[in-house]
């Protein structure tokens, strides 16, 4: 990755949290712990690849992951 991409990322990084954290309205994301590990942004810009991280156990993760599916069309407006 190019230093800009990475900047990029970092970024998207920090707006992601940000986001999820105060603006997503979706109850399997309130009161968890997610966090954005790491954002992989394509050398071209047209896309981003999100790590995310949750704790708890396996079905808290796949209702925060749906969670997080749910409210991805917000994500991306944003």
């Amino acid at each position: 990755m190019s230093r800009r991409t990475e900047q990029v990322g970092d970024l998207v990084q920090s707006v992601l949290a940000d986001l999820i954290r105060r603006r997503v309205k979706h109850p399997a994301l309130s009161n968890v712990m997610v966090s954005i590990t790491r954002v992989e942004v394509a050398s071209d810009f047209s896309h981003a690849t999100v790590h995310v991280s949750v704790f708890g156990d396996d079905d808290l993760r796949e209702e925060v992951l749906e969670g997080l599916k749910h409210s991805e069309g917000f994500l991306r407006r944003e």
